[in-house]
């Protein structure tokens, strides 16, 4: 996962799969862990969203925080609980992704022990100064640091977080050295950073929103292009600022002979997507593939897998999402067409499998029911009529494609020498 781009993720899961109950649900309070101090990010998004279910549902919740060893004791509390619907936890991106990967051994299995409800928020990370520090820009602090390296101190809610990790890849992207200070939560760093004792923090939005409107704290970078759109806007500039924001993430399953699937969402398709088809091994959707794939290039659309290959990858070591590396590449994002998603891979929470449409910027995914599609199926069979047309012209020599041929040798379906 690319934690710069990635920015801060929540999701709200269960411990176990809530069973069929014999009366209604919720009949008493939901326990609510929260697996970090009271104060931070996690914990006030938790308490905005149970307050507005309750207010709108009527069900009571108890918000429990459990802070520890990175978010692992909450998480862990939670998996071990009755799996009677009526505990969740509140994780992110850290304790659900992160963990099991910087921890020899973890009490829980997310994969076995958690059922994922859904997104709940998204916030990117902000770095923030002292409003009395030197530093007015990011390039104040890459020129200090250059100048003085691993003079300059760095914040974050913990080790291991996504705050931490996301603050070693700016160091070394921007070729410099900062000295990470890890607290146990934000209320401590926030106030060290206010009283001067460290001079940089890098934290959730939601954290730190506040006292950078009231004044206390000077926004310098944010890692999302989407942040600078919504609280931050106007006062900050991206960490990476060709980052792209992208729609919505639609489940794509494709019957041979049957491509109104793929039409449907390259109507939706925006630049930065990335469109992963599944035709069943049918030679035509190795066909409408190199047509999605130079479309997608004419669209600045970022990739198209068929069949679990990649047949074109433009720009996806900018992607969002390591779409294409995950389980194949534990380096990141790669170029290398021929790459593979060959089984479900999990990608930001969410399960991506072979055949799915797949979209995200910083902000997260969104998964929309296969089902949504068919109120878009009459623009797909526009769009379909079209591209037959388009191919019998083609076929017929009625059209000058050379980029076509060329890409269908590429892919496969011709031979050297052959033509349609």
């Amino acid at each position: 996962m690319t934690l710069l781009r990635r920015g801060l993720a929540t999701a709200i899961l269960c411990a176990l799969a809530l069973p069929v109950l014999a009366q209604t649900y919720p009949a008493k309070p939901i326990r609510v862990i929260v697996p970090f101090p009271a104060g931070g990010g996690t914990d006030i998004i938790a308490r905005e969203v149970t307050n507005k279910v309750a207010m709108a549902r009527g069900w009571r919740f108890v918000v429990d925080n459990k802070p520890g060893s990175g978010g692992n004791l909450g998480v862990d509390a939670a998996a071990k609980a009755s799996g009677d619907g009526y505990t969740i936890v509140l994780g992110q991106t850290s304790n659900l992704a992160i963990n099991p990967t910087l921890y020899r051994k973890l009490p829980y299995d997310v994969a076995k022990d958690l059922t994922p409800v859904g997104l709940v928020a998204s916030a990117p990370l902000v770095l923030v100064t002292n409003v009395d520090s030197p530093y007015k820009t990011l390039a104040d602090v890459v020129a200090a640091s250059k100048a003085h390296p691993g003079t300059i101190n760095v914040a974050s809610p913990g080790n291991g977080t996504v705050a931490h990790l996301t603050s070693e890849l700016f160091q070394k992207t921007a070729g410099i050295k900062l000295t990470h200070v890890p607290y146990k939560g934000a209320a401590q760093a926030v106030n060290d950073l206010i009283g001067g004792q460290v001079q940089l923090y890098l934290s959730s939005v939601p954290t730190l929103i506040g006292h950078i409107r009231n004044g206390k704290m000077r926004a310098l970078a944010v890692t999302s292009v989407a942040g600078r759109r919504g609280a931050l806007h106007g006062r900050i500039r991206a960490l990476r600022p060709h980052m792209k924001l992208a729609g919505t993430a639609f489940t794509v399953e494709v019957r041979p002979g049957d491509n109104l699937m793929i039409h449907a969402a390259m109507a939706l398709a925006q630049p930065g997507d990335v469109l992963v088809i599944d035709g069943k091994g049918d030679q035509s959707s190795a066909l409408m593939g190199t047509i999605m794939m130079n479309a997608c290039r004419q669209r600045g659309i970022a990739g198209v897998v068929v069949d679990g290959a990649v047949r074109d990858s433009l720009e996806i070591d900018e992607m969002d999402y390591p779409v294409f590396s995950v389980g194949t590449n534990p380096n990141g994002p790669t170029k290398e067409v021929g790459g593979r998603i060959g089984h479900p891979v999990s990608v930001g929470g969410v399960t991506v499998h072979p055949g799915d449409f797949i979209c995200g910027d910083a902000d997260g995914l969104v998964v929309v029911e296969r089902e949504k599609i068919a109120s878009l199926l009459p623009l797909a069979e526009h769009k379909e009529a079209a591209e037959a047309r388009r191919i019998a012209q083609i076929k017929e020599g009625k059209t000058n494609a050379p980029w076509l041929l060329a890409s269908l040798v590429t892919a496969g379906v011709l031979k050297e020498g052959e033509t349609l």
